[in-house]
């Protein structure tokens, strides 16, 4: 699989959202609409999202604000056993607007999802313990390309890792460019 060279840095984000407590949300959402050139602003981001400064953003929020800004998006988790009243009203603004739930899928699977048109925000728990998102991008020399984490690549062990802590529930969103026959026109 190839890495995308032109892949957005997150240094480049605006203040707005590197400012935030818990910005890996915000900022992964950034770095997917600038990747797939969909103009954005932070405010609308942050709002769209429903970023909050006790939880940041759940995973189901990432995907209500990529489809809100026109991306092809689905979620695919494993069952939340405990989702807090935000992430039901996430889910069923995602039920409204058209955004499949799917059974998570192996990483292996997963990575044979991911193309130049085809990327993911992934979450899992950082080895401090700590939730976290990053685009998934690629694969190089056996790590995951993850470009907002501390060394920019994860080895495949580590992130199963984290991604099958507690509450993470393996979570992520698969964002496509949509093709114009999916783009809606109003009349």
């Amino acid at each position: 699989m190839r890495v995308r060279r032109s892949f957005p840095c997150f240094k480049d984000a605006p203040r707005a959202l590197i400012s935030l407590p818990g910005h890996c949300g915000p900022i992964s959402i950034w770095m997917a609409l600038k990747y797939f050139r969909v103009r954005h602003s932070a405010k609308r981001i942050i709002q769209s999202c429903k970023y909050t400064k006790k939880y940041g953003t759940f995973t189901i929020g990432a995907a209500v604000c990529l489809k809100e800004f026109g991306l092809e998006v689905a979620l695919h988790t494993d069952i939340d056993r405990d989702p807090k009243t935000i992430e039901r009203y996430l889910y069923r603004k995602a039920d409204a607007i058209g955004i499949p739930i799917k059974p998570t899928i192996s990483l292996k699977a997963l990575l044979a999802e991911i193309c130049n048109d085809t990327i993911a925000i992934v979450s899992f728990d950082t080895k401090e313990g700590f939730g976290h998102f990053s685009p998934l991008i690629g694969v190089r020399d056996n790590s995951l390309v993850l470009p907002l984490t501390d060394d920019q690549f994860m080895t495949k062990r580590s992130f199963i890792k984290g991604w099958n802590a507690p509450e993470i529930c393996r979570q992520y969103v698969l964002i496509k460019r949509p093709s114009i026959s999916d783009r809606y026109y109003p009349t």
